[in-house]
């Protein structure tokens, strides 16, 4: 069986000062947010805390993945720590839909008994402008490693909405001072709990993908099979298996069915051959291929095409 690391595709390397100047501001804005709404009972201010909340716990998951990542494989874990990230990104996204779910039905409870009762929106429109400055220099520190980590993407792109939710918490407490418009309050609440739900799908659906070990993109395997024949000597492609580690680490498995009973070395290289193409293709981190001969005696190749096998050890 031959294996193959593809040790040029490297895990992002996350700027560690970066991620801690934005996690403090978050805890910042949440813990304002939170002081503020707890003293002038502003749902719209509580829910925009939890949002800041989870974008602070979003980036301390990918500070703490990105820390796990660098430890070495070892014989309990063959493959690394890769998926601590994942686990994380899963329960960060369980924790802000229950979150979601609570402030929305707080939210739409008040909205319609109409009971709304706002103190100081002055205040509430302080908090909301700090958050607003607070964000936009989170979004310019995290900008880089957004490109790299499902985490830190999902926080950027948290952060991105928090900083309109915010502009919006503006507008209301505005709208509140000016005209004591206070069920706009609630409004803005439901409408931020809302987003929230909305939000946690993507990333929860990318988590369970990843657990569940889906491929990580949607390729046929008649294309597999195709891109297998243009090297010379490959007949086909069967029991193929593709998964990723996290969301940066594709990794693939299959059994290669050769046109002749060829030597090893030939083996070798024409496997080798395989391996770059498929590599170029999806951006393998890790691949084994075992070679197959077209004709075996007494059928002793597993030439069962398309079954999977499962041994239990």
């Amino acid at each position: 069986m031959s294996h193959h690391h593809g040790h040029h595709h490297h895990h992002h390397a996350l700027n560690g000062k970066n991620l801690f100047l934005t996690i403090l501001l978050n805890i910042g804005i949440t813990v304002v947010q939170i002081v503020v709404a707890i003293l002038t009972g502003s749902l719209a201010l509580l829910t925009d805390a939890a949002h800041n909340f989870s974008d602070a716990m979003s980036i301390v998951i990918s500070w703490l993945a990105n820390l796990f990542s660098k430890k070495q494989p070892d014989q309990h874990a063959t493959y690394g720590y890769y998926r601590v990230e994942i686990l994380s990104a899963l329960v960060n996204g369980i924790s802000l839909l229950i979150i979601a779910g609570v402030l929305l039905y707080e939210s739409l409870t008040t909205l319609i008994s109409g009971k709304e009762s706002i103190e100081d929106p002055e205040w509430i429109l302080a908090a909301a402008a700090f958050s607003v400055v607070a964000n936009g220099l989170s979004l310019l520190l995290l900008h880089h490693d957004a490109k790299g980590s499902l985490n830190i993407k999902s926080a950027y792109l948290h952060l991105l909405t928090d900083l309109m939710t915010s502009i919006a918490v503006i507008i209301g407490a505005g709208a509140m001072w000016a005209f004591q418009w206070y069920w706009v309050d609630a409004l803005i609440a439901t409408a931020i709990s809302f987003y929230l739900l909305y939000s946690c799908y993507p990333l929860l659906k990318k988590c369970y993908q990843i657990i569940m070990q889906m491929s990580p993109q949607k390729v046929e395997p008649s294309y597999i099979n195709e891109l297998a024949r243009t090297v010379k000597g490959v007949i086909s492609l069967h029991d193929v298996h593709m998964w990723q580690l996290n969301e940066n680490q594709n990794m693939m498995e299959a059994h290669v069915v050769l046109d002749d009973n060829y030597d090893l070395v030939t083996t070798n290289e024409i496997i080798d051959k395989l391996k770059k193409t498929l590599d170029k293709e999806f951006q393998l981190a890790h691949i084994t291929l075992q070679p197959e001969a077209k004709e075996c005696p007494a059928g002793k190749c597993a030439m069962h095409s398309e079954g999977h096998h499962h041994h239990s050890n």
